[in-house]
C-alpha cells in the first residue's frame, strides 16, 4: 500500500507511513468522504479528493478525475429530502426522536471540530499540552509536520550555536533553548493548523512517533558525549 500523502510504498497491513507518519488506509467507496472521491489516472482506483498520491499504485493525482463531486454532503441532503417526503416519512416514538437527535448533534459537533489544516483551527482539548517531539527534534519535526517557521528557526539557531565562539556560544544556546520551549508549548496547535488530519487518534499517533524518535536520539547523543569525555587523552610525542 502506498502513502496518499508522500507516495511512499509501505508493507501491507501497516497503520502509518514509515516516512511521513500519515495513516494508511484504502478509501471506503460505499461511504464517500465530505470532499468526495477522485479516480487515479493510472490504475483508476478510487482515492480521497485531498490525496496527493494513489493508495494503490502510488501515482500522482494532480490530473485525477473527480468521480464523486457531492460526497457525503450530497448524500445527506438526498436523505433529508427523502425523509421530508410525506410518502416515505417514518413515524418515531419520542424516545427514538431524542436518541436520533443526540446522534445528529454528536456527529455535527465532530464535523465542525475536525477543521485541521486551516489557519486558526482550534486544537481539540484532548490534544492540548506539551509536545515532546517538537521540543526535542525542532527543525526535523517542523519538516515532518509542515511547520515551516520551525524549520527555519531551528536550523538558524543550531547554525549560529556552532559558528559562534565561546563564551558567546552560551547565549546562543539560551536562544536555542527558548525556541525549543516555544515549540514544545505551541507545537501541537501549529501542527494541527499546518496540515489536515483524519482524526485526533492519527494526530496522537504521529506526535508520539516523533517523541519516541526524539528520546532515542537524545539518549544516543548523551551516551556518545559521555564516551568522548571518558576517552583518555592521547599523549603528545616529544620532539627531538
Amino acid at each position: 500500500m502506498y502513502c496518499a500523502h508522500c507516495g511512499t510504498e509501505n508493507e501491507a497491513g501497516a497503520y502509518a507511513c514509515l516516512r511521513c507518519g500519515e495513516r494508511l488506509y484504502a478509501p471506503d467507496t460505499e461511504h464517500a468522504p465530505p470532499l468526495g472521491l477522485v479516480g487515479c489516472p493510472k490504475c483508476s482506483a478510487s482515492n480521497e479528493a485531498h490525496a496527493r498520491h494513489c493508495w494503490k499504485c502510488g501515482a500522482s493525482l494532480d490530473s485525477a478525475v473527480r468521480i464523486s463531486p457531492q460526497g457525503v454532503a450530497g448524500a445527506r441532503a438526498a436523505r433529508s429530502a427523502a425523509l421530508e417526503s410525506p410518502r416515505t416519512r417514518p413515524v418515531f416514538t419520542p424516545e427514538q426522536r431524542q436518541s436520533a437527535g443526540a446522534q445528529r448533534d454528536l456527529r455535527s459537533t465532530f464535523d465542525r471540530g475536525n477543521d485541521s489544516g486551516s489557519p486558526g483551527a482550534p486544537l481539540p482539548e484532548e490534544l492540548q499540552g506539551w509536545n515532546w517531539g517538537a521540543f526535542l527534534l525542532d527543525f526535523a519535526w517542523g519538516m515532518g509536520n509542515r511547520v515551516w517557521w520551525a524549520v527555519v528557526a531551528g536550523l538558524l539557531a543550531w547554525l549560529v550555536v556552532f559558528l559562534t565562539p565561546m563564551p558567546a556560544r552560551y547565549l546562543m544556546f539560551a536562544i536555542l533553548l527558548g525556541v525549543k520551549i516555544l515549540l514544545g508549548l505551541r507545537g501541537s496547535q501549529w501542527a494541527w493548523e499546518a496540515r489536515p488530519w483524519q482524526d485526533t487518534r492519527q494526530f496522537r499517533l504521529v506526535q508520539r512517533m516523533w517523541m519516541n524518535w526524539g528520546v532515542i536520539i537524545v539518549i544516543v547523543m548523551v551516551v556518545l558525549v559521555i564516551q568522548c569525555m571518558r576517552a583518555p587523552a592521547t599523549p603528545e610525542t616529544p620532539t627531538s
